[in-house]
């Protein structure tokens, strides 16, 4: 069974990679300033980033997509109405190595958002061309693998109870990180089925997991005769 992916367009960073211009003739009576800490470390930032040959980063994102279809289909397994988009953020060093998080998602279930990372971790990924690393970012959107009835939309509202009375663990989860956004799935009893969450920035991959920890183990309030889905930032 084919499973309908949308795919939203690539966004790669290119940095200009070409030499200086020329400076300026001196013009004797205008003693040249010297270039401040904060600027010289402002270009040391800048060259840091190169750029991704976008032709090899489409085709590694096209190679994957089987895996990725895979990971809804075993997510499916879990919670049969998974579905949603999911945006991932890659990031390539100068002998190749990438490291992959996920900046924007609202699948819902933090394990099929952990198998899609390892099958993009997996590919292999061009060397930056400029820089020390190359960055690129993609979107896939993806509907569910069942024929199910989708679940109730929910918002921040129907959970800010809960979460109130869950907020000091989730502090202690995040550890003074920001920008993530959860999505949790709650079935009829108000037991959560599945957790997912997204960041927006890298290395927060611990924090990510302690937080669908915390909201996993909460008691929700009962959508009614079919479960709900609700995405919410943190």
């Amino acid at each position: 069974m084919k499973y309908p992916v949308r795919i939203f367009p690539l966004v790669v960073f290119l940095v200009s990679c070409g030499g200086s211009e020329a400076p300026p003739p001196k013009v004797a009576e205008a003693p040249v300033e010297e270039e401040s800490p904060r600027e010289r470390q402002q270009i040391q930032v800048n060259s840091e980033v190169g750029g991704l040959n976008e032709t090899k980063v489409n085709r590694a994102f096209e190679h994957a997509l089987g895996g990725l279809r895979k990971c809804i289909n075993d997510g499916a397994r879990r919670v049969e109405f998974i579905a949603g988009d999911i945006g991932f953020q890659i990031e390539v060093d100068r002998e190749g190595q990438s490291s992959v998080y996920v900046d924007q998602s609202t699948l819902g279930d933090r394990e099929t958002e952990k198998c899609m990372v390892g099958v993009l971790a997996a590919e292999s990924w061009p060397k930056p061309v400029g820089g020390d690393k190359g960055q690129a970012h993609k979107s896939f959107g993806f509907d569910s693998p069942k024929a199910v009835r989708p679940p109730v939309d929910w918002s921040a509202d129907d959970v800010k109870d809960e979460l109130a009375k869950l907020g000091p663990q989730l502090e202690e989860c995040k550890r003074g990180q920001a920008g993530f956004t959860a999505t949790l799935y709650v079935d009829t009893s108000g037991q959560p089925l599945a957790a997912g969450v997204a960041s927006s920035s890298p290395g927060a991959d611990g924090a990510a997991d302690c937080i669908v920890r915390v909201l996993k183990s909460a008691k929700y309030r009962s959508p009614g005769s079919w479960a709900a889905k609700v995405s919410f930032p943190l």
